[in-house]
């Protein structure tokens, strides 16, 4: 017997919870116009950059691979990029800071490489200036830099061409092989006839070479501090180059000028040479002799070196052990794992996995899901799920029933269907407000979230799907979600809040529910699969 009294507390019950729903839209709308990001727990400085190519918006803040902070706004500053940085509350930034653009990798994203500075100079206050900026050179002017080099060697290619192509230029060219060919003939002659007298003088050497072998055993150390000053002198040099790097300039550009000039003069000196050659073959002869001697010297030398880098490689003196030490590469292999572990988190591809279940207390029945999320960007994520649903279809059904009268007349009822579906939603974040539209539960729908607390605690959602169910009002839910341990989730609210209809066991199709669920990070299942393939060695 229909109850009007009862119908109108349903539809009250109804119209009100349609009521709360648009007042926490409201609310959100307000709290998102309102919103400052990052502004609670950061401070503000900003840096001048003469290029920001590769910046953007959300970009990250780092010192030694931590990140410290993100990029809050890039803006034109007159012929200057005017980069906005907001900075953690529990980082201190000093005046003597340095900013500068680098990259992940050779074409990874770009972020702002900071240094803090040194505690003994001041605090640099909430809209402070980074005035110690660093300029990276970009792929263009690589590019423009290598083009001016390949036109300077193309003209000296040229040059070089010109004066060996004419007929003098061949005519000296084939001077020059003659007089090489004779000197080659007149070392050869020497040779054979010195090949009696380079026996003492070898076993002379290696009489050298074993007592060199005994001084160097007994100045390993000697030559370790060597090593060392050699590497101090290094750093001193590179030091003195960059110091001097326009004078350098300078002196390249001379010697630019001198090669232009050596190349128009080459005739003139190649005559010059033949006859010094022709001139000083009794001088050449003795130098010959010297060089000879020298080589054999240097023989020796090398030879004494291989056995050095053989010690290294066996493990002995200090280099040596640094190379070969397990304990010190694992350190080192250990030290460059952190690192990459650090700086990969700006560009890193995440995702989890969660699942859960609540049970609907009007239908006494069960509704399961399980969701993958694959986040791209901070913002910005796409979802795909399976659903097991016991209400996911309605079938209408004609069922005799008495009336008042006590006539037997057809009356529409409505049968659940238990059923199984899948979702595919894309979403985005503008702060603490997630909009989700796509497939949900097999449908087109769309759902709008707020989020509050630290972490995202707490936050309510109202979803809206399945437009064209015939017969039926659209499939709405209103969810609240609290999540704690980290890992779970408790939920509850109201499904398919705008369908009043019974099925043939007299259930209402809209329901309270409440249930628990659980969600798997990205490290999480890195941490589960390590120990699970760990176990499975051992076994």
């Amino acid at each position: 017997m229909f109850n009007p009294i009862k119908r109108f507390k349903i539809e009250f019950y109804v119209g009100a919870l349609v009521l709360v729903g648009i007042a926490l839209l409201f609310y959100a709308s307000l709290r998102l116009m309102k919103y400052s990001p990052n502004t609670k727990n950061s401070y503000s400085l900003y840096a001048l950059f003469d290029n920001a190519t590769g910046l953007k918006v959300g970009s990250a803040v780092s010192v030694a691979g931590i990140r410290i902070g993100e990029i809050t706004d890039i803006e034109l500053a007159g012929s200057q990029a005017k980069v906005s940085l907001s900075i953690y509350n529990k980082y201190v930034v000093y005046s003597n800071a340095t900013a500068a653009v680098a990259s992940i990798g050779i074409l990874g994203d770009k972020y702002i490489k900071l240094t803090t500075g040194d505690a003994t100079y001041s605090k640099l206050k909430s809209g402070g200036e980074i005035r110690h900026v660093f300029s990276t050179a970009d792929i263009d002017s690589l590019i423009y830099s290598a083009t001016n080099i390949l036109q300077d060697m193309h003209k000296v290619s040229q040059s070089l061409y010109q004066i060996i192509a004419s007929q003098k230029g061949h005519q000296r060219i084939d001077n020059l092989l003659d007089n090489v060919e004779a000197l080659t003939g007149n070392l050869n002659q020497v040779l054979k006839m010195s090949r009696e007298n380079l026996q003492p003088t070898l076993l002379k050497l290696y009489s050298i070479v074993n007592n060199m072998d005994g001084i160097l055993d007994k100045n390993k150390e000697n030559i370790s501090d060597s090593v060392a000053n050699f590497a101090r002198i290094s750093k001193s040099v590179r030091i003195t180059l960059e110091e001097n790097q326009a004078a350098i300039s300078d002196t390249i550009k001379n010697l630019d000028t001198l090669v232009a000039i050596l190349a128009e003069q080459t005739p003139e000196l190649a005559d010059n040479v033949n006859s010094i050659l022709a001139d000083n073959r009794e001088n050449l002869q003795q130098m010959l002799d010297q060089i000879k001697q020298a080589s054999k010297n240097l023989n020796g030398a090398m030879s004494n070196i291989n056995d050095i880098t053989g010690d290294v490689k066996n493990g002995q003196g200090t280099v040596g052990k640094l190379l070969t030490d397990d304990v010190t590469v694992e350190k080192l292999n250990k030290v460059l794992d952190e690192v990459d572990t650090a700086i990969n988190p700006v560009n890193r591809l995440q995702f989890d996995v969660s699942f859960d279940s609540v049970y609907l207390m009007s239908t006494e029945l069960w509704k399961s899901q399980i969701n993958v999320r694959i986040q791209p960007a901070r913002d910005h994520f796409y979802e795909v799920g399976f659903v097991q649903s016991p209400n996911s279809n309605f079938i209408k059904k004609m069922i005799p029933r008495q009336d008042d009268s006590g006539k037997i007349v057809p009356t529409p009822t409505w049968e659940a269907e238990r059923d199984y579906s899948f979702n595919l939603m894309i979403a985005q974040r503008y702060f603490d407000t997630q909009i989700k539209i796509g497939l949900k539960e097999g449908k087109v729908g769309a759902s709008l979230a707020q989020f509050f607390g630290k972490n995202d605690a707490f936050n309510v959602k109202l979803s809206l799907w399945d437009l064209s169910r015939e017969d039926l009002p659209p499939q709405m839910e209103f969810n609240t979600q609290y999540v704690f341990l980290h890992n779970f989730y408790m939920n509850a609210g109201m499904d398919d809040i705008l369908n009043g209809h019974r099925d043939t066991n007299g259930k209402l199709a809209r329901s309270f529910y409440v249930g628990l669920g659980i969600r798997f990070t990205e490290d999480y299942l890195k941490s589960i699969l390590g120990l699970a393939l760990t176990t499975a060695g051992t076994q």
